[in-house]
């Protein structure tokens, strides 16, 4: 290709790195034309090294994941922690809407 027009929004600016701009600006051969919405934000992105992962690295990052019964048991506390809430948050609400003394009829004989 002679001639390549590039458009990066600024939506695409987290998978834009040094070699996703190298490869989009050197498919042409005369002539590249970037068009985006943020231009600084653009240069920072275009600056940032590219550091793909090894095997090993992802490996770790799998290996820092808690495993699947850590991760149910916390949602499981935190439902029942939403759950607490929920019921004081009623029992307030009711103990709000019940009548007061004064708004009874006091009209009765005793």
């Amino acid at each position: 290709m002679d001639k390549v027009f590039i458009g990066i929004s600024s939506e695409s600016l987290p998978a834009t790195n040094q070699r996703t701009a190298y490869v989009a600006a050197t498919r042409g051969k005369e002539q590249a034309q970037i068009f985006t919405d943020d231009k600084n934000e653009l240069f920072k992105a275009m600056s940032r090294p590219d550091d793909p992962l090894s095997a090993a690295n992802l490996a770790e990052g799998i290996q820092s994941i808690p495993p699947l019964k850590s991760r149910q048991a916390r949602s499981l506390t935190t439902a029942q922690q939403l759950a607490a809430v929920a019921r004081h948050h009623d029992a307030i609400q009711q103990s709000n809407t019940a009548p007061s003394v004064t708004d009874r009829d006091t009209s009765h004989d005793r």
